[in-house]
């Protein structure tokens, strides 16, 4: 008994939304949809947006200048017949970003590399690292009555970039 099975099928790219009451905005490529409609989550993030970072010892400045870059607008410089323009964060998100205050800059301690290289279990440091530096960002963030925080943690060797977004309102 034979068989005959097709050795692939080819699937239409999906269209995203980008509301979440509106089905006809819906747009295949993710800039032009954002650029067209807005963000699916535009309602529910308040401006403007106040980053607060966490980054490896000595790779603060790289996270400060992508997120300087992420502001400015720019002209594709490959694949021109498919990405837009980049006409800055604001512009595509409809909300304005930008650096948290001084205590809300974490870098991780300059040891934390050796320890993460010496282990059998390398996420057990890393991870007990981020947790101890978020608990910072959230002791400082706790004084304050609203504050809408985004953790950027930048990659280096190996090390991938990692985005946190982290919304906490407090009465007091």
């Amino acid at each position: 008994m034979s068989i005959d099975v097709a050795s692939h099928v080819l699937l239409p790219e999906p269209k995203l939304a980008f509301h979440p009451d509106r089905p006809s905005e819906r747009e295949i490529h993710p800039l032009r949809g954002l650029l067209r409609f807005g963000p699916h989550s535009a309602t529910l993030v308040p401006g403007p947006i106040r980053v607060a970072t966490i980054a490896p010892f000595g790779e603060s400045h790289r996270l400060y200048v992508f997120m300087k870059e992420l502001k400015a607008s720019y002209p594709p410089t490959e694949r021109r017949d498919y990405l837009p323009a980049w006409p800055g964060f604001a512009r595509v998100f409809g909300v304005h970003m930008g650096a948290a205050g001084g205590r809300c800059h974490v870098e991780l301690a300059q040891q934390l590399e050796a320890e993460f290289r010496g282990s059998p279990t390398p996420h057990v440091p890393l991870a007990e690292a981020l947790i101890r530096a978020i608990q910072s960002l959230e002791a400082h963030a706790r004084r304050l009555t609203s504050y809408s925080y985004t953790s950027l943690i930048a990659g280096r060797e190996g090390m991938s970039v990692a985005l946190t977004k982290i919304s906490i309102s407090t009465i007091t």
